[in-house]
Order: structure tokens, then C-alpha cells, then sequence
């Protein structure tokens, strides 16, 4: 009888750049794994946050007040369109009625930079984080003190602030969401 003998291949080593989708699913670690699947697994952690974070920015302003823009020049505005996405801003309206009215300068006003400025600007920094450019940190400052900017005016806590956002007349607090 012959001995059989076995081939001894040396097990090839496992290295730690191993990298992707495969790699993930290996990990038990799920953020891990989720980050791995949306294409950020070579990012660190406030990396991926910072890039989160401007993704659902520039969908805010884009999608969210860019819908309040298309229905707030519309005739009627959102309190009369049977639109389904209508419905945000018609609940948005029941605690500030300033929403509700038909193409209101005021509102207008502060909506306009916000969609046409801000949304793009987010998306500059959410390009300029995956792209990892030196200039990425610079962008992500003059864009966030926009934004900051941006919600006291908002709120009537700047200084040159219209009238009519220092103290609404219209807005209802006796009906919490």
C-alpha cells in the first residue's frame, strides 16, 4: 500500500489593509460593516461623520426646503396642493402660519440662500471630505458658520434680523407638535 501524502501549502497570512464589502462582512462589528458597504471603509470615524453629517445636509436644504420653495410658489401654496410631500409643510404650518402663507417675502427671504446657497455649499464639503482635499477643512467652516448664521437668524436672535422673525405675530405655541 502506498502512503498518501499531502501537499503542505503554507496558509497564506491575513493582513490588515484587507479592505470592502468582504472584509465587512467578516467584521462583528456593524457600523464597521455598514460603513464598509456604503463605500466608506477607509475613512476614519469623525471622517465619516463629517461626511454624514453634510450628505443629509445638502438633502435638507435640497429636498426639504426646496420642497417648501416649489410649493410655496404655487398657487395656493402647500395648504391647497394634493401633492403628498405637501403634507410636511402643511404640518410645519400649524405651529407657524408664516409657512402657510401663499409665497411670503419674509419666509422667502431667508428659504431662497438657503436652497440655492447652502444646499450647494453642503455639497461642496461632502465632495471635498471624500476627496479628502487639503482645502476640505476650510470649506467645512465657512459653510457651518453659514449655517450657524443662519438658524439665529431663524430663531430672531441676530442682531440684524428683520422684524418680523424677532417677534412673530403668527406663531402658535399653545399647539405643540
Amino acid at each position: 500500500m502506498a502512503k498518501s501524502r499531502r501537499a503542505s501549502v503554507a496558509p497564506t497570512p491575513r493582513t490588515k489593509s484587507s479592505s470592502g464589502p468582504a472584509a465587512a462582512a467578516a467584521s462583528s462589528n456593524p457600523w464597521a460593516t455598514a460603513m464598509a458597504l456604503a463605500g466608506l471603509g477607509g475613512f476614519s470615524f469623525p471622517e465619516q461623520m463629517v461626511i454624514i453629517w453634510f450628505a443629509l445636509d445638502a438633502w435638507t436644504h435640497f429636498v426639504i426646503e426646496g420642497l417648501y420653495l416649489f410649493f410655496a410658489l404655487q398657487p395656493g401654496g402647500a395648504q391647497k396642493s394634493s401633492n403628498p410631500l405637501a403634507f410636511i409643510w402643511r404640518e410645519y404650518g400649524r405651529a407657524d402660519s408664516r409657512w402657510m402663507t401663499y409665497g411670503n417675502p419674509d419666509v422667502l427671504a431667508v428659504e431662497f440662500p438657503t436652497v440655492f446657497l447652502m444646499g450647494p455649499g453642503a455639497l461642496f464639503c461632502l465632495y471635498a471630505a471624500l476627496k479628502r482635499s487639503a482645502w476640505k477643512h476650510v470649506a467645512i467652516i465657512v459653510v457651518s458658520w453659514c449655517e450657524i448664521i443662519g438658524a439665529r437668524t431663524r430663531r430672531g436672535s441676530h442682531p440684524h434680523r428683520p422684524p418680523t422673525f424677532s417677534n412673530p405675530p403668527r406663531l402658535r405655541l399653545d399647539r405643540p407638535m
